[in-house]
């Protein structure tokens, strides 16, 4: 599997790569998500062709992504959605990227739809597989961050979009915590009977990624983290997240300043959205 990652704090960039690329998003505005990392993924789905997953933050970087991994000898038989945030479809509107067909789930479809930009070509509604053999990528209808995420699986590993999030997740939609919790809840029992033990956020450390990604300790550390926040909110967020990491399973090492500038924010959604 090939990655682009944009982005990154500092000491949070891949520390293995093939190629390193300065991108001019000329009149292209930069996306605020970019400091998180952003991660575009290649799985392989025949001896030379991957599908991309997700498409960055600017058609100029899903350009240059497109532009790497054909330099790897590789072409790009189909683009995948894990969701319909413009952090991860922004990319579409690249001319690249024109004749290459695009897959998500319905419900990425009907958001996007509502919107002037490039649609999805085609749709799945819970299941859908690419590839075949050992090259076979099964997507996977998930519903924790949004309605409409696609996980793309490979055996025991697999790409996650924004439903695991390292280091925390994102509360796009506050009012919905508690289901997202629970819904968060039911993606890690699916992924554990499927005997999946590795997963791969959109956003996050990159040094972690490019070194074969993170174990499922990450999706239930998010889960514990959406528990916490939607049943105390208040006691959650009288504490930094440097302080709440070891409630969550991880190390106050871990964290880097802008997810705990996404911690405040999530406080700040969820009060709001409680009547705070």
């Amino acid at each position: 599997m090939y990655a682009c990652f944009a982005g990154g704090s500092e000491n949070k960039v891949p520390q293995n790569f093939e190629a390193k690329e300065v991108v001019d998003l000329q009149d292209e505005a930069v996306d605020p998500n970019l400091e998180l990392g952003v991660t575009v993924y290649f799985p392989q789905v025949s001896a030379n062709q991957v599908i991309m997953y997700d498409t960055s933050t600017s058609p100029k970087l899903a350009s240059a992504c497109l532009d790497f991994v054909e330099q790897m000898g590789m072409g790009v038989s189909n683009v995948v959605l894990s969701h319909k945030h413009g952090d991860h479809t922004a990319g579409l509107e690249s001319k690249d990227l024109d004749k290459i067909d695009v897959v998500a789930q319905e419900n990425t479809k009907s958001a996007l739809s509502q919107g002037k930009g490039r649609v999805p070509d085609e749709t799945f509604k819970q299941k859908a597989n690419l590839g075949s053999g050992n090259n076979k990528v099964a997507l996977m209808h998930f519903t924790a961050h949004t309605n409409d995420g696609t996980a793309a699986c490979m055996g025991n590993l697999c790409l996650m979009g924004d439903e695991c999030e390292d280091n925390i997740p994102f509360i796009a939609e506050p009012d919905r915590v508690v289901d997202q919790a629970k819904n968060l809840k039911q993606t890690i029992q699916t992924l554990e009977s499927q005997s999946v033990d590795k997963v791969c956020p959109a956003h996050g450390n990159g040094a972690t990624i490019f070194d074969g990604c993170f174990g499922l300790g990450l999706c239930k550390s998010n889960l514990k983290y959406l528990q916490l926040i939607s049943s105390d909110t208040e006691n959650t967020c009288a504490q930094t997240l440097q302080q709440l990491a070891p409630k969550i399973g991880r190390k106050e090492k871990d964290i880097t300043q802008v997810y705990a500038e996404i911690h405040q924010q999530n406080c700040k959604a969820v009060a709001s959205a409680n009547g705070q």
